[in-house]
């Protein structure tokens, strides 16, 4: 909060901030708050900034998981079928933990 008060809601550092805060209250199960950082992210700043399309997919990632734990399977499914498509590391990449750690949900969940 420091931090959106500081710089505003809608900067990078705030808006990447907030997405981190985010995955971790997800990974601790706290959704409610997870989900009102997720209210707050803005993907269009995040891909100025970046030049890709990356965040947008990371943003969606966030959503489909936080849906996932809610219980609403039939609209997790398709955002995280997406951007886990989208988020793949390249061969010989390593993927970062809130990736792998959604790839894992969305196996338990859907294999089979």
């Amino acid at each position: 909060q420091q931090l959106a008060l500081s710089q505003g809601k809608a900067s990078t550092q705030s808006q990447d901030a907030a997405y981190v805060l985010a995955c971790v209250e997800l990974e601790l199960n706290n959704l409610d708050t997870a989900q009102d950082l997720i209210t707050t992210l803005d993907s269009k700043i995040l891909v100025a900034a970046a030049g890709n399309e990356d965040w947008r997919h990371a943003m969606n990632l966030l959503r489909g998981l936080l849906l996932l734990k809610r219980g609403n399977l039939a609209e997790a499914r398709p955002l995280l079928e997406s951007a886990l498509v989208a988020l793949a590391p390249v061969p010989g990449e390593a993927a970062d933990r809130f990736y792998l750690v959604s790839v894992a949900a969305f196996e338990a969940t859907f294999a089979g």
